[in-house]
């Protein structure tokens, strides 16, 4: 078991860039469907998905002052899935990425 999750972190994290650059793509759908992956990515990495979330906040941040209002809703459900996962684990990895983005235009 561990080996298979070990071969899914390396694989994710080859893939994390991607995703994350494509959460600001210029279609709205596109955003849409990247910033989704982050409803789920936290239930099936657990604890593990911690490592990733100076990386990831930016990306949901950002998409909470989208333009688009579907993109909006995705971002503030995949927001309330990071906090209610890790806001009594991992309350200083959250705080230093929503400060930094805090007064985004």
């Amino acid at each position: 078991m561990c080996r298979v999750m070990e071969i899914r972190t390396d694989y994710f994290e080859h893939l994390l860039p991607d995703i994350i650059r494509n959460c600001s793509h210029q279609r709205a759908p596109v955003r849409d469907g990247y910033l989704s992956l982050f409803k789920y990515l936290p239930r099936s990495f657990s604890v593990q998905f911690q490592n990733y979330l100076q990386q990831v906040l930016p990306a949901i941040i950002d998409g909470l002052a989208d333009e688009n209002e579907y993109v909006r809703e995705v971002a503030l459900g995949a927001g309330h899935i990071l906090v209610e996962h890790y806001a009594t684990t991992s309350l200083a990895l959250l705080l230093p990425a929503v400060e930094d983005r805090i007064l985004n235009d």
